[in-house]
């Protein structure tokens, strides 16, 4: 039978569980209006990057009509990949937190825990970034 969770039967369960229980970070969501003002903020801007596709495709296709499916479906393969791969990405980068991030960061948020996270998207956005100025020059 399973122990209800307020429920201690020691102190040192008692210390140990007051240990994992710590301060939010200071841009953490502590009640319902700022997570929702978020979540709907979240949801308002997401469906532009869908939305996106057509815009890309037709830019890039202007000259060849016939390769609009084939980009269409690289661009979702590229999409379902990403949405495969991120959770063992993320959980590994979970799984080793950045103990000497400053709490005061976004790195050192819940002990450094999503620091690995956060730098992994700000690489990621870096390199797109980068590829898409390289492509600028070259043409």
């Amino acid at each position: 039978m399973r122990r209800p969770l307020a429920v201690f039967s020691n102190s040192a369960e008692r210390s140990r569980s007051s240990k994992l229980t710590s301060t939010p970070a200071p841009a953490a969501a502590t009640s319902l209006p700022p997570l929702l003002v978020f979540a709907i903020t979240l949801g308002l801007a997401a469906g532009g990057w869908t939305s996106l596709y057509s815009s890309i495709i037709n830019t890039v296709v202007r000259d060849d009509p016939a390769l609009a499916s084939h980009l269409f479906s690289t661009l979702s393969f590229t999409r379902g990949l990403g949405a495969l791969l991120v959770a063992p990405i993320s959980t590994a980068l979970i799984a080793h937190p950045l103990h000497g991030a400053s709490a005061s960061t976004a790195y050192g948020a819940a002990g450094g825990k999503y620091g690995g996270v956060v730098l992994f998207a700000g690489l990621a956005m870096g390199v797109a970034a980068g590829c898409e100025a390289v492509e600028a020059l070259l043409q």
